[in-house]
């Protein structure tokens, strides 16, 4: 079984890199990680503690819920037979 990882951003190119591994599949049973890595800003000078920790964490929280869900979404609209699409 290849295992190949993609990072996504969703941008055009993402994508592209997306199709292009699914392209390399060929016969194989195929695992395609899509990697998204989520960039939550920090307010300068917050760098080493947060004052008010629980409401950054629940804005956190919902923008990995929402990548999520896009990145299943995204999962549907692929060719499924001998790939097995994860997310990280």
């Amino acid at each position: 079984m290849k295992k190949i990882v993609v990072p996504i951003d969703f941008s055009e190119p993402s994508i592209n890199a997306l199709h292009y591994a699914i392209a390399l599949n060929g016969d194989e049973e195929t695992e395609i990680v899509l990697f998204h890595a989520v960039d939550y800003p920090v307010p300068a000078g917050m760098e080493f503690g947060m004052p008010n920790g629980e409401v950054m964490g629940d804005q956190m929280l919902a923008l990995v819920r929402y990548t999520e869900e896009k990145l299943k979404t995204l999962i549907r609209t692929l060719p499924q037979g001998n790939i097995k699409y994860t997310t990280s």
